[in-house]
């Protein structure tokens, strides 16, 4: 969630785009609920994804005992009982697999404006949850909870970032799960006339 608000305080384009999303289909925040009409917010998902993307919450290595056996990986042998892993953070970074990877883009999530062949590859790449059998297993809920919050929040407040903090990425501290500080944000109450109505 902090990541996500990060990004969209520094990209005004990214914030404007989702407001409009998520205040054009839903007329009052006690219909944000998870279910179809959330799910069809595909700027909102977006938005998450390049923010997990960008600042994964377990962003080192998250290490796997190779069972008997051994394992091939990359061409080289690994003899059962070693140790081996992959640093998500700089899986989400590399160029190989993501145009751009210091930028923070969404649209690289949506596939009509993104080339369906840098998508199917970013999307094979993006593990801020891991991967495979040992994923997290409260993937899905964590995702609905931060859905819901964050289109609550950007539906309900005007958002904007420290204007002394010059960061262009959201720092973290690896501690298994990502230490983090900040951002700090301002929320201001949305008025009748920036609405027009309510």
């Amino acid at each position: 969630m902090a990541s996500t608000l990060f990004y969209l305080s520094k990209n005004t384009a990214a914030y404007a785009r989702l407001s409009n999303e998520l205040r054009s289909r839903f007329k009052k925040p006690s219909d944000i609920v998870p279910g179809p009409a959330l799910t069809q917010c595909t700027y909102l998902r977006a938005c998450i994804d390049e923010a997990l993307r960008m600042s994964p919450p377990a962003g080192g290595p998250l290490w796997r005992e190779v069972q008997l056996g051994g394992a091939t990986i990359d061409g080289q042998y690994i003899p059962a009982g070693y140790d081996v892993g992959v640093g998500v953070y700089s899986v989400h970074h590399n160029p190989a697999y993501y145009c751009d990877p210091t930028v923070y883009k969404p649209e690289r999530w949506i596939k009509p404006e993104s080339e369906s062949e840098q998508l199917v590859q970013a999307r094979a790449a993006y593990m801020p949850f891991s991967i495979g059998t040992r994923g997290c297993i409260g993937k899905s809920l964590a995702l609905v909870e931060l859905t819901l919050a964050l289109a609550n929040l950007v539906w309900r407040f005007d958002i904007k970032g420290e204007e002394s903090d010059t960061r262009k990425e959201f720092l973290l501290k690896d501690h298994v799960t990502g230490a983090k500080k900040g951002p700090v944000l301002e929320f201001s109450r949305r008025t009748t006339d920036k609405l027009g109505s309510k």
